[in-house]
C-alpha cells in the first residue's frame, strides 16, 4: 500500500490585507472554498500557526486571520511562504484525488493493460488540466477529460483510453 503524505501544500501567502493582519493566500486547490475548514497552517521550516477564520476572495484567493498575527507588519513577515495543511482538513468531494497522490503513478491503457509511463506533472490548461506523462521517449501531454482519463486509483494507477497520436512510435515528443 502506498503511503500518502500527511500534509499537503495548499497555497502561498502572497500579500497582506487590511489593518488587522489578515493574509491573502493564492489557493492551489480547484476551489479556495475547499480550504475553509483548515484549522492550522504548516510551514516548510516545521512551524505552524492556527487559523482563526477564513473567507474566499474573488473565487481564487483565501483571506485568513491567523493567531498572533494582528498587524500588517506581522502579516508581511509571512509573505511568500508556502502553506500546507493536514490532508483530513481539506474538503473534497467523493472521488476527488489530490494531485500529489497522483504524481508518480503508472499510466495504463484501460483496455490492453499497457503501461505507457508515469505521471510527472499536472498543469492547468485553458479548458482543463493537462497530464504530463513521462515515457521512455519523452513527455506526452494528455488532456484530463473523461474521454481519455477513465479511472484514477492511487494504489494501482491512472487508467486511460488513448487515441492515435498519444503514444505512437512515429510521433516525435
Amino acid at each position: 500500500m502506498r503511503e500518502l503524505k500527511k500534509y499537503i501544500e495548499i497555497g502561498k501567502i502572497i500579500n497582506t490585507r487590511g489593518i488587522r493582519g489578515e493574509v491573502k493566500i493564492e489557493s492551489w486547490s480547484d476551489s479556495p472554498d475547499a480550504l475553509r475548514g483548515v484549522r492550522c497552517f504548516y510551514f516548510a521550516d516545521g512551524s505552524s500557526i492556527p487559523v482563526l477564520g477564513s473567507r474566499v476572495l474573488g473565487g481564487r484567493f483565501l483571506l485568513a486571520t491567523l493567531e498572533g498575527i494582528n498587524t500588517p507588519e506581522a502579516a508581511e513577515k509571512l509573505k511568500g511562504k508556502v502553506i500546507s495543511a493536514r490532508r483530513e482538513e481539506i474538503k473534497k468531494a467523493a472521488g476527488d484525488v489530490f494531485i500529489c497522490d497522483m504524481i508518480g503513478l503508472p499510466v495504463i491503457d484501460c483496455e490492453s493493460g499497457t503501461v505507457y509511463g508515469t505521471l510527472r506533472e499536472v498543469t492547468d490548461g485553458v479548458a482543463q488540466k493537462i497530464y504530463s506523462v513521462k515515457t521512455e521517449k519523452g513527455d506526452v501531454l494528455i488532456p484530463a477529460v473523461p474521454e481519455f482519463i477513465r479511472e484514477i486509483d492511487v494504489e494501482k494507477g491512472i487508467f486511460i483510453k488513448p487515441i492515435a497520436g498519444f503514444f505512437d512510435e512515429s510521433e516525435e515528443v
